[in-house]
């Protein structure tokens, strides 16, 4: 049966020093979640194709600001290595983002808005959501959660 070299009370001092690098280095950060209602036309006059007598459209923007820790991405680098720590090869393995690309790590509660957000923006800047977030967390706690942002601007 394996054990573990560190006890649960070191593993909580881990845990809480993560914790504090999070609110030492974490910086604002704005999402927006983009709610569209529309009413059906009740007009016999009403053609689609021509969007005479057209339906009501509504947008409802709703936005959370929450801290995340920051890292501007270089341009063309791979953000996707072997658990080891070596660096991808193969072409199929790699993903490279855009200039100006962005990844951020935000704690569960952002999370959970930032799984539906359209729109991100950091320090002025507008980003959408690239790719699915990524767990990250130490013995087998999933405290943080990592997205990759690509500018739209």
């Amino acid at each position: 049966m394996a054990t573990s070299f560190l006890s649960q009370a070191q593993k909580d001092i881990i845990d809480n020093l993560v914790d504090d690098i999070h609110q030492t280095f974490a910086q604002e950060v704005t999402a927006f979640q983009i709610d569209k209602k529309s009413s059906i036309a009740g007009n016999p006059n009403y053609n689609s194709a021509y969007r005479v007598n057209s339906a009501q459209v509504s947008a409802a923007e709703r936005s959370l600001t929450f801290n995340a820790r920051i890292r501007y991405l270089k341009a063309g680098e791979e953000v996707f290595n072997h658990k080891d720590g070596s660096e991808v090869t193969s072409i199929t393995n790699r993903i490279i983002l855009p200039v100006g690309s962005v990844k951020i790590k935000v704690d569960a509660d952002a999370y959970e808005f930032l799984k539906t957000a359209k729109r991100i923006e950091i320090a002025g800047k507008r980003y959408i959501l690239q790719g699915n977030p990524r767990p990250v967390g130490f013995f087998a706690k999933q405290n943080y959660w990592e997205f990759f942002l690509v500018p739209t601007d």
